[in-house]
C-alpha cells in the first residue's frame, strides 16, 4: 500500500479489517504512517492489534534489556565513527603540512591554526565518549565496556581500536586541555553512587563527567517511559 493509498483510506478501513491484518502488513503500514507523522493512523494500527495472553519476562527486565541494547548500539556507532574522524582529520592535517612545506605555500596562519585544531577536537570527542561509556558500562550496566559491547558484532574489536587510538594520540590530551576552558560542575549531583569519588580538575575530565551524567539522565528517562506494544517491537 502506497502513502497516497494510506492517506485516502485512513477513514474508510473498518476496525474489523484492520484487526485482520497480518503482522507483515501491520508493521509495514505502521512504518508508512510513522514516515508521514500520522498519529491517527499509527494509533488505529496499534489499537486494532489482536489481543493475546501469554507468560513472558516481567516488563521491567525486558525494558532494561532493550534500553541497554539500544545504548550499546549508540555507543558502538559513536566510538567507531569518532575514531575514524580522528584518523581522517589527522591524516588530512599531515598532508596539508607536507604539501605546504614542499610548495612553499604562504597559507594564512589562521587557516593553518584552525586545521591543526581539528584532530584535537576529534581526540577530545573520542576521549569524552570512551570514558563516559566506560563509566556508564561499569556503573549502570554493571560490566566492563568490552563485555557490554560484545553483544554487538565487532563490539570488542571497536573498543580495542579506540583504546589504541587514545594511547597512540595520548600526547593530544594536554593540548586539548590547553584549548578548553574549565566548566562548572555545580549542577551535577556528585553525591550519587554512580558518580566518581574524585572530581576531575582538568577541563577534559570535567566535560567527560558532564557527558556521562547526560547519558545517565537519558537512560533513566527512557526507563521511565511506558512501554507500548510497538515500543516492544521498535525499542
Amino acid at each position: 500500500m502506497s502513502k497516497r493509498t494510506v492517506e485516502t483510506d485512513i477513514d474508510q478501513i473498518s476496525d474489523r479489517k484492520l484487526r485482520g491484518l497480518t503482522p507483515r502488513q501491520r508493521i509495514g503500514l505502521y512504518l508508512i504512517g510513522a514516515a508521514e507523522d500520522n498519529e491517527q493512523w499509527k494509533g488505529r494500527l496499534i489499537d486494532t492489534i489482536p489481543r493475546a495472553q501469554y507468560n513472558g519476562p516481567e516488563l521491567s527486565y525486558l525494558k532494561r534489556a532493550r534500553v541497554i541494547s539500544r545504548f550499546g548500539r549508540n555507543a558502538l556507532y559513536d566510538l567507531h565513527t569518532t575514531a575514524l574522524h580522528l584518523q581522517i582529520e589527522y591524516d588530512h592535517t599531515a598532508r596539508m603540512a607536507t604539501t605546504s612545506f614542499r610548495s612553499g605555500s604562504d597559507d594564512s596562519a589562521s587557516d593553518n591554526a584552525e586545521a591543526n585544531l581539528q584532530p584535537l577536537w576529534q581526540y577530545g570527542a573520542l576521549y569524552t565518549q570512551y570514558f563516559s561509556y566506560r563509566r556508564f558500562s561499569e556503573q549502570i550496566v554493571g560490566v566492563e565496556l568490552p563485555v557490554w559491547l560484545s553483544i554487538h558484532p565487532e563490539g570488542q574489536v571497536v573498543v580495542k581500536a579506540v583504546e589504541d587510538y587514545l594511547e597512540g594520540f595520548s600526547w593530544f590530551e594536554d593540548l586539548v586541555n590547553d584549548e578548553l576552558q574549565e566548566t562548572s560542575l555545580d549542577n551535577l549531583d556528585t553525591s550519587l553512587d554512580h558518580m566518581p569519588s574524585t572530581i576531575p580538575d582538568d577541563p577534559l575530565g570535567q566535560y567527560t563527567l558532564h557527558w556521562y551524567a547526560g547519558l545517565v539522565d537519558v537512560f533513566e528517562d527512557q526507563l521511565s517511559e511506558p512501554l507500548s506494544e510497538f515500543g516492544l517491537l521498535f525499542g
